[in-house]
């Protein structure tokens, strides 16, 4: 049996929330390391999309996210683009302060839903 690495890219999809909201718990590696688990988790949110037509709201957890690159934020790109095209607005919840940071330098936090409470800023590039 292969085991996979500890900071392997995993997503977990969660119906803990309402019912027109879809949650996806993000743990591991979002960068280049994972190109295939990438490919895989837009494929996951794509269909988890066209299962549930009622859904509006689409919450990507990243608490979990150990590292992220550009190949990570191309692929909330594609999310965010599913999500669009599907009619629900994407959130990035509970992101570590060095994914805020890139989304920031790469200037698309706020395309991708990377807000923040009031009071609450978006650290500095």
């Amino acid at each position: 049996m292969t085991r996979c690495p500890p900071d392997a890219l995993a997503a977990h999809l969660c119906d803990d929330g309402p019912p027109h909201r879809l949650t996806v718990r993000l743990r591991g590696l979002l960068d280049h390391t994972a190109a295939h688990e990438l490919v895989a988790l837009v494929a996951l949110v794509s269909e988890a999309l066209a299962d549930r037509p009622d859904v509006t709201e689409l919450v990507l957890c990243c608490a979990g996210v150990t590292q992220c690159d550009l190949d990570g934020v191309s692929a909330l790109i594609a999310i965010r683009r599913r999500a669009d095209a599907h009619g629900a607005r994407l959130t990035l919840g509970e992101r570590p302060a060095q994914v805020d940071r890139l989304l920031v330098r790469t200037g698309t936090a706020a395309y991708l839903g990377a807000v923040r409470h009031p009071g609450q800023a978006l650290p500095k590039p």
